[in-house]
């Protein structure tokens, strides 16, 4: 079948598959053949594929459909006291919180709010290997060719920090000695000119960072790290941005992975497992202490920023989140220390971060073809993450809710299609 679909918002890697149902973590294709998924919708399903929270999100919304911009709603309410208790108890700062649609406009409201204190600051931080989405606003904030080909909007001057575990990989020497290297490297850029921070006639904005480089290959940061990075950032006056939308809702450790050092982080964007990817819904936090007062009403507007059913969805979502023991949210952890610690082959090199991992391979050209095996070995298969910007890795981000039945089909074709290679 000829797709006429323009593509812009997908890369087919190979014809890609026509999915006509998805249930628990396990999808359907149009032909009939099931599929595990490791990847959770890019992360968004982290209660897995429920369609019970689309029908009592629906139920919720029956009462208010929608209502003018203008207006509050008890929903919005609602949600808002519990997310400022979640936030609150993750970071153990107060904060104020706003809504968005998806993870790019979160965190262009982001920096819209730090604009409005700072108007004349155009100078952003950001890390090798980020990515923090594909808005005209945004594509310049990630790293990669294909998301800053295109001319930006050229509102901001966007300065790179170096990444450890990237120096690590591409240099072949320790984390140790690479994070020594980066440390330095910042350093310089807030001590001489020649790097293009200080002394610049760009005001100094921000930093936006992702506690974890998804796009990059699923690297984490190293606390000390980023918080020597943050420390540098602030005393030189700029603010925080941490860029959640991935990592947020226990991808990492807890509610928050910035959690530790979140009392130096200005504002939070979450966004992906916020509504369990059934409807467009980010947060904006912004932590009481960042002197951020200048954002008033009127600084921000969208059509659907307060969508009832969206809003009805995230709190579904939280109301059953509640619910889970410290277990369940461990629960992806468990599996891929089941998954990856069956594998023999012995060129593999594996991590595995809270409930997040990642396969490493020597030979980048043979991952393409380890990724068609999951898929078409054995009576059922496996969907995994992919990224363009870690062509030799393989990236693993399971549903809170696999089922025993799912862990031990995939490890099994996990191990059989990675043998086989």
């Amino acid at each position: 079948m000829t797709m006429r679909l323009l593509k812009t918002d997908f890369v087919y890697r190979n014809d890609p598959l026509v999915i006509a149902g998805a249930s628990g973590c396990t999808l359907t294709e149009r032909s009939g053949r099931k599929y595990i998924d490791l990847q959770a919708s890019s992360g968004a399903a982290i209660l897995g594929y429920d369609s019970s929270i689309m029908e009592m999100a629906a139920l919720r919304a029956a009462t208010l459909p929608s209502k003018p911009q203008f207006c509050e709603s008890v929903t919005r309410l609602a949600l808002t006291e519990k997310l400022d208790r979640m936030f609150r108890n993750a970071s153990g700062c107060e904060g104020r919180i706003a809504y968005d649609l998806g993870g790019a406009q979160g965190i262009e409201h982001a920096i819209k709010v730090i604009s409005a204190e700072k108007p004349n600051a155009t100078c952003i931080l950001a890390f090798d290997g980020a990515y923090h989405g594909r808005s005209l606003a945004t594509s310049f904030l990630s790293s990669g060719s294909r998301y800053t080909s295109l001319p930006g909007p050229g509102l901001f001057k966007v300065v790179r920090l170096p990444v450890p575990a990237l120096i690590s990989a591409s240099s072949g020497i320790s984390l140790e000695e690479a994070d020594e290297v980066c440390r330095q490297k910042v350093s310089l850029l807030f001590s001489d000119e020649r790097y293009g921070v200080v002394g610049s006639t760009y005001a100094l904005h921000s930093l936006v960072f992702e506690p974890i480089l998804n796009v990059a290959g699923m690297h984490p940061f190293d606390e000390s790290y980023i918080s020597f990075v943050i420390e540098k950032i602030r005393s030189n006056g700029g603010h925080i941005i941490a860029d959640e939308i991935f990592t947020g809702f226990y991808k990492d450790k807890g509610f928050l992975a910035s959690a530790s050092y979140s009392s130096m982080v200005d504002i939070v964007v979450i966004s992906k497992g916020l509504t369990n990817g059934l409807a467009p819904l980010s947060v904006i936090w912004v932590n009481e202490e960042s002197g951020l007062e200048s954002a008033k009403p009127g600084l921000h507007s969208s059509t659907y920023i307060n969508n009832e059913f969206s809003l009805c969805c995230a709190l579904e979502v939280i109301e059953r989140i509640e619910l889970l023991n410290s277990n369940d949210l461990e629960r992806p952890k468990s599996a891929l220390e089941y998954i990856i610690g069956s594998l023999k082959r012995q060129d593999l090199v594996s991590m595995i971060h809270s409930n997040v991992g990642a396969i490493r391979f020597k030979n980048p050209d043979e991952v393409s073809d380890i990724y068609s095996r999951l898929m078409h070995t054995g009576a059922v298969g496996v969907v995994t993450a992919s990224t363009g910007l870690a062509k030799d890795s393989i990236i693993l981000h399971p549903a809170l809710t696999l089922t025993d039945d799912e862990i031990e089909q995939a490890k099994e074709i996990m191990e059989v299609s990675l043998e086989e290679c």
